[in-house]
């Protein structure tokens, strides 16, 4: 990415970030997307529902709480965020989740 390609654009800029041998420039979209939001009365649905299926993605959060997908990424980084989810992969789309201790918990009552 050439940085003087941007020197115009106002709907982005790019900035000069790290110094010494490690600086890189990081493309900032401009205005920068909306916080998520999501309403907190949510969560606990959405914690009922992972005992039930302790993998979720933000389509399957959105039909058990009944909400937009942006209000499910909301609620699902939120539980990423209390360590009650885990993302599985590294991928941007179509991402899972996994209630890890929950998991563990199902899986020991199926073995019982």
């Amino acid at each position: 990415m050439h940085p003087d390609a941007f020197r115009e654009n106002r709907n982005a800029r790019v900035i000069r970030v790290g110094w010494g041998e490690t600086v890189y420039w990081a493309f900032v979209p401009n205005p920068l997307s909306p916080p998520l939001t999501y309403d907190a009365a949510l969560l606990p649905r959405l914690a009922d529902k992972l005992f039930e299926s302790p993998l979720v993605t933000i389509p399957r959060a959105k039909d058990y709480v009944n909400v937009t997908d942006r209000s499910a990424h909301g609620i699902v980084e939120k539980l990423v965020q209390a360590n009650i989810l885990q993302p599985l992969g590294s991928g941007k789309y179509g991402r899972k989740f996994i209630a890890p201790e929950i998991f563990q918990i199902i899986g020991a009552k199926e073995r019982e």
